[in-house]
């Protein structure tokens, strides 16, 4: 068994905040925890199990931006697994880069 797997669709609350750090710096951040609804897609190599509870997710990002356009990001998931299977995934992904400020 593969649960949970798929596309989830869901909603849920959600935060943010927007923080001038000097005239040089913007802190972003937000966080959001959604509770899925639908699974209109399942993966091609899994065993389906439409009777399993659909998961919840936690996300989280923060974003440094300069006014020249580099940016720092960290991303979080994580899955809330609302089943018995063991499942505990999360990722976290870190960015650097340029935005073109207009």
């Amino acid at each position: 068994m593969h649960e949970p797997q798929g596309w989830q669709i869901g909603a849920g609350p959600s935060i943010g905040l927007v923080r001038h750090l000097n005239n040089s710096f913007l802190l972003i951040g937000s966080s959001s925890y959604t509770i899925s609804f639908a699974k209109p897609v399942d993966i091609s190599y899994a065993k389906a199990d439409n009777a399993y509870p659909k998961p919840h997710f936690l996300h989280g990002n923060l974003t440094l931006m300069s006014k020249w356009g580099f940016f720092a990001e960290a991303q979080f998931v994580k899955l809330l697994n609302q089943g018995n299977l063991p499942n505990s995934t999360q990722r976290l992904d870190l960015k650097l880069g340029f935005s073109f400020v207009l």
